[in-house]
């Protein structure tokens, strides 16, 4: 719980071992790309969901300006921009 407000090291930090997963939503292993979201079947909300649940990683920001996925999902900016209203 948590993990898309807080980093994911203080959340793990706070609830014991025993009530946390290293898989993400829709049990999801973490370390995935965009493009392996992608070939999952995940829409660019999930994947940008999982961005978030991951901690914001570098490797699904192609760019480096903060939104994922844009190489893989056409509509990432879009509806990324759309939430963070």
């Amino acid at each position: 719980p948590c993990e898309t407000v807080y980093p994911r090291s203080d959340v793990t930090a706070y609830w014991p071992q025993t009530t946390y997963s290293d898989t993400a939503a829709y049990g999801l292993p973490s370390g995935l790309l965009c493009r392996d979201l992608a070939d999952r079947g995940i829409d660019v909300y999930g994947a940008l969901l999982y961005f978030i649940w991951e901690g914001r990683p570098a490797r699904m920001d192609a760019d480096g300006n903060g939104i994922p996925c844009e190489t893989v999902y056409p509509d990432a900016t879009q509806v990324w921009n759309d939430a963070s209203r």
